[in-house]
């Protein structure tokens, strides 16, 4: 038998001094996302304010349109950047969208993959802040580790193609970026990733 060790909720119980106890705080708190939708809104109208980022009134409807007609022309689908230079106002229903800078690459120093390159080319204008106020996980994940004073990054593999949207949000707010590492997955015996989803509860 393995032992997984305690869970995050066992840690709490048992120790009321767990850095990650969500209940009770900590140095860089608060933890739950809810708690922090303001500093998002703060670095994605700061993201607008340099340039990097803009305000999309872009309807669901316009979206789908757009893609079936990408898929039907045999082009990758993505946002076509229709709002890019537009002022939409900040009165509207928006999403605000990192301006992915054109022709320029961005390079991933990995610790376990090593060097990875992407071109911008290759990457679409993505959505940070959503219309109901709430982050998507890359606006989230980089405000947190840094707020979080995170200095090393450990996940799976499958997240590796996250990486440039991370490193150009990190690169345009001028912070430190942190360390780095996908991991390859460990696998159950049919190959597939162990998972809650898979079965694999402990994980």
């Amino acid at each position: 038998n393995i032992d997984e060790g305690p869970t995050a909720e066992e840690l709490e119980a048992s120790d009321p001094s767990f850095d990650g106890a969500s209940g009770i705080g900590g140095p860089f708190g608060p933890y739950a996302q809810s708690q922090r939708l303001p500093r998002y809104k703060e670095i994605s109208e700061l993201l607008i304010e340099k340039g990097f980022a803009y305000r999309c009134d872009c309807t669901p409807e316009m979206l789908q349109k757009e893609r079936e007609d990408q898929i039907s022309r045999k082009q990758t689908p993505g946002y076509s950047g229709y709002c890019r230079d537009r002022n939409v106002s900040a009165d509207s229903k928006h999403v605000v969208r990192f301006r992915i800078p054109e022709n320029s690459a961005v390079v991933l120093d990995d610790a376990v993959k090593g060097k990875i390159t992407w071109e911008s080319l290759s990457l679409r204008d993505t959505v940070l802040l959503k219309s109901d106020g709430f982050p998507t996980y890359h606006l989230a994940v980089v405000v947190d580790d840094h707020d979080m004073q995170i200095s090393h990054v450990m996940r799976g593999e499958e997240w590796i193609a996250t990486a440039p949207i991370h490193l150009m949000i990190y690169e345009a707010l001028g912070w430190n970026k942190p360390i780095f590492s996908h991991l390859p997955n460990v696998l159950g015996p049919d190959g597939k990733k162990l998972s809650k989803r898979h079965g694999a509860t402990q994980i």
